[in-house]
């Protein structure tokens, strides 16, 4: 969610004459480890104000460096190793944001502050950038023991916030750590609850520090978004805790109202209610016009920013779809969806839920230009392109590689109407399908996928095969509505169909 605050203005003018005071006083005191701090310390600054930036903070960073190993060793105190994890976090968040690898110098900065939480226990900050180093550390897809890295950020974290409760970042940091895990927990299958409930007790506990901070009151309403998904998953009612979720949204604009994050997480709660009514087989039109209304005012306050338009973009991109499976064309939602998200990814090209809303606006197209026998030759394609950009940029995204299987699905349905060989996007589709069920079996969604895939194999094959895939379709459809009572609404026909297919 969006929820984080710009940096301030440079202060560039006031770091350089501190670089000039402290390069002056270590020429004068060669010798001294205080003037020798403060230059590294000031290098430091200089690379971070650099980084916020937007610019290359590489050599201001080197200087720190440079300053700081002039240090001899009974000098390499706990403001020493503090200073040391900075710059090398400084570069690692750099790297990050360049498409560098961050990890090394990540490992190097939760080496400093392991060593200066070992010389002094007692203060929270080094315990705090140490939960803080490991969190991130853990957040990268390349991590080779996240499970590990977040076991010690939650433990340093603990630590952190015993010793100073009052301090937000410890809260704030453990409800990300347990978020992270929840999120980790759904992908491999297992139940992400009790962490989803971890993170949102650290959030109030914050709230109970400064209910005044509207960080707080977003991070309270992004975790009930995600136990609303948990509920929907199951069958249960998402709908309490979308509402509980939009009022949280709104006290974080009653405290904040020149943000726009808390007008934009409205409008994620309200297009969080466009796609559960989508899937249960509703009509979205009604919810998707107030999310709209909320989106595109996020948007006016946060001119700089893509996250709303490619909300916009997902929310006309779902609006497309039920338009051509009421046989309508879908030719003005997906021209509004492409000019949002035109700008959007303009903005940020490395979005992965950009190019996934791409994608389903332009599949809704091929769609139904295929049905009037009207389909360019490469109106599937370039569909099918942002679907993979999509999954190239987010590997662990599973809701993205569902929706690729559906469109595989769809993309089959138009190749046996147009008289084409369905069987390729049908086996593509059940590829992605096994993919998901193999990490979470039990997910309903994804079974729905496999039986709807299974089923049109059973229409399109020979008798032989008509009954066998029609009773794997009928087992996957059952299981599946019975987790998930939900998307019965949808799929309660095919279910129908496959049911009837078994028997023959």
């Amino acid at each position: 969610m969006e929820h984080r605050t710009n940096q301030g203005a440079s202060a560039d003018d006031p770091i350089q004459k501190a670089i000039s005071s402290a390069e002056r006083a270590l020429s004068l005191a060669p010798s001294s480890p205080a003037a020798r701090m403060e230059l590294g310390q000031s290098y430091w600054q200089w690379g971070q104000s650099r980084s916020e930036q937007g610019e290359d903070p590489g050599k201001a960073l080197d200087k720190a460096l440079a300053a700081f190993e002039g240090l001899s060793a009974e000098h390499r105190d706990y403001d020493f190793h503090i200073a040391l994890g900075l710059v090398f976090e400084t570069r690692s968040d750099h790297k990050s944001h360049v498409g560098g690898d961050p990890q090394p110098d990540r490992g190097r900065a939760i080496e400093a502050y392991r060593a200066a939480t070992a010389l002094d226990a007692g203060p929270a900050v080094g315990w705090l950038n140490l939960g803080n180093a490991y969190l991130l550390r853990a957040s990268h897809p390349r991590d080779e023991d996240a499970d590990g890295d977040l076991t010690q950020s939650l433990a340093a974290l603990d630590k952190a916030r015993e010793r100073n409760p009052s301090q937000l970042m410890g809260y704030i940091y453990g409800a990300d750590a347990h978020e992270l895990i929840a999120g980790r927990r759904r992908a491999r299958g297992q139940d992400p609850r009790p962490s989803l409930s971890l993170a949102l007790s650290l959030y109030r506990q914050g709230l109970a520090v400064n209910p005044k901070l509207a960080y707080l009151h977003n991070g309270v309403g992004t975790i009930l978004l995600e136990q609303a998904r948990e509920e929907w998953d199951r069958g249960g009612a998402p709908g309490p805790l979308i509402a509980e979720a939009r009022a949280a949204f709104e006290q974080a604009i009653a405290v904040a109202p020149e943000q726009g994050f808390g007008y934009h997480n409205v409008g994620e709660a309200l297009a969080t209610e466009v796609r559960y009514t989508v899937k249960s087989g509703e009509d979205p039109r009604k919810a998707a016009e107030a999310a709209l209304v909320a989106l595109e005012k996020a948007a006016l306050k946060l001119s700089d920013r893509a996250a709303s338009r490619i909300a916009m973009g997902a929310v006309y991109a779902l609006l497309a779809m039920f338009e051509v499976e009421q046989g309508r064309d879908p030719e003005p939602q997906v021209a509004k969806a492409e000019s949002a998200l035109a700008v959007a990814l303009k903005m940020d090209p490395e979005d992965a839920q950009g190019h996934l809303a791409l994608g389903e606006a332009r599949a809704a197209r091929a769609l139904y230009r295929g049905s009037k026998g009207r389909a360019a030759p490469g109106d599937f394609e370039e569909a099918a392109r942002s679907y993979e950009k999509a999954i190239e940029l987010a590997p662990e995204d599973q809701d993205a590689r569902l929706a690729f299987g559906h469109f595989c699905r769809l993309r089959a349905e138009s190749d046996k109407a147009a008289g084409r060989d369905p069987v390729p996007m049908l086996s593509k589709g059940l590829e992605v399908a096994a993919a998901l069920l193999s990490a979470r079996p039990d997910w309903a969604e994804a079974r729905v996928l496999r039986a709807s895939l299974l089923l049109r194999q059973a229409e399109a094959g020979p008798a032989d095969v008509r009954r066998e895939r029609a009773e794997l379709s009928r087992k996957d459809f059952d299981a599946a509505l019975a987790v998930n009572a939900h998307l019965a609404g949808r799929w309660r026909d095919d279910a129908t169909v496959a049911q009837s297919l078994s028997l023959r």
